[in-house]
């Protein structure tokens, strides 16, 4: 004779929720799966801030620019286009050979011909949020009061993100400009480079949040 298996009480509404979410999480998984292109291509996009291009007091270079020099690049041409007269570098790692990095950003930028007279160097900063603070600093010892912050495209929202908070109440206004990298954000999950970025960046950025950094 079949013996009837009996569910207690608690089983059955278990059993009955999982008889939807299940189905649930299938189809969710399948949405997800056949519209990938699109909200991966948000998240990509969503990282990159391009605000308004106005005169300044100084232009703020972030370093960690790599060999590219994007960002240097960027800040030269705002600086010859009259921008801004001043040009804050700011970066206090070292590479691999123990040489300062904001010494080849310093070269970089001479080199593309900005006069000495009209840079300006932080050199303590050893991540995105001590730039911010270190720069800050800078700027009210100088009495000035509006910025044109330059980075790397896929790094411009966790900078705004972290400057906004870091300068909060200064009064200093803060503009955002997005140098442009060697990476490209088009179905950015299939580049060696950028599928392993932007993943990282949006890590850093939930980091961030919750240090209260951003």
């Amino acid at each position: 004779m079949e013996e009837r298996v009996e569910f207690m009480p608690g089983m059955k509404v278990i059993v009955r929720v999982m008889s939807w979410i299940l189905p649930l999480i299938v189809v969710t998984l399948l949405l997800l799966y056949y519209t990938k292109d699109r909200w991966l291509d948000v998240l990509g996009n969503k990282l990159i801030v391009l605000d308004e291009v106005s005169n300044s007091d100084v232009i703020i270079l972030l370093g960690g620019e790599g060999g590219f020099g994007e960002r240097s690049r960027k800040a030269v041409e705002l600086y010859k286009n009259g921008y801004a007269t001043k040009v804050l570098l700011t970066d206090g790692t070292f590479d691999y050979k123990h040489d300062m990095e904001i010494n080849k950003m310093l070269a970089k930028v001479e080199s593309l011909g900005v006069p000495e007279e009209s840079i300006m160097l932080e050199d303590h900063a050893q991540n995105t949020f001590e730039n911010a603070k270190y720069t800050k600093e800078i700027l009210e010892q100088e009495g000035m009061q509006k910025a044109l912050v330059v980075t790397s495209d896929w790094h411009t929202l966790r900078t705004r993100l972290t400057f906004k908070k870091v300068y909060k109440n200064s009064g200093i206004d803060l503009h955002f400009v997005a140098a442009p990298s060697e990476f490209t954000f088009d179905q950015w999950w299939t580049h060696h480079d950028t599928k392993k970025n932007v993943p990282l960046e949006w890590v850093k950025i939930i980091y961030y949040k919750l240090l209260n950094r951003a």
